[in-house]
């Protein structure tokens, strides 16, 4: 359990804590963490969740639905909300698919190695995404904690 102890090192970060930053930056703070959290998975699990150009194309992706949605509520505008609105689902989409990825990577490292069945659903990664996998991390870091005492 070593990698996991170092993987919530690496990321140090209570889930609470996570949804305070993420509230004050207003969204932006996902972002970082998303690229610290995919460096240490890739660190200290020897395993990749998603490429650097899968988290470029995510940053690009959140930038510009941004930008389209910066746009007053006007009739002229009506065209930039949409576009807008789609690159807001999309972000969403690609934000599950790496949570999920991510879910699925500690799952299996928890059984391959340590013979521990993690019990995930899909539901709250669907639900909360960044701040699910945030609390495996946190969670497994806890078990590990209390196995070895």
């Amino acid at each position: 359990m070593k990698e996991i102890k170092q993987l919530h090192q690496q990321i140090g970060l209570s889930t609470l804590k996570f949804v305070i930053f993420y509230i004050l930056t207003l969204g932006f703070y996902d972002m970082v963490w998303l690229y610290s959290a995919n460096n240490a998975f890739e660190k200290c699990l020897n395993t990749k969740v998603k490429s650097a150009t899968y988290l470029i194309m995510y940053v690009i992706v959140c930038a510009w639905s941004n930008f389209f949605l910066s746009f007053p509520d006007e009739e002229s505008y009506q065209i930039f909300l949409a576009i807008g609105a789609c690159l807001n689902f999309v972000q969403f989409v690609m934000g599950f698919i790496w949570a999920n990825s991510a879910r699925y990577q500690l799952t299996y490292h928890c059984l391959a190695k340590h013979n521990i069945q993690l019990k995930t659903h899909t539901i709250y990664v669907l639900l909360f995404n960044y701040f699910y996998i945030n609390y495996l991390i946190n969670h497994l870091a806890k078990l590990e904690l209390t196995e070895s005492a």
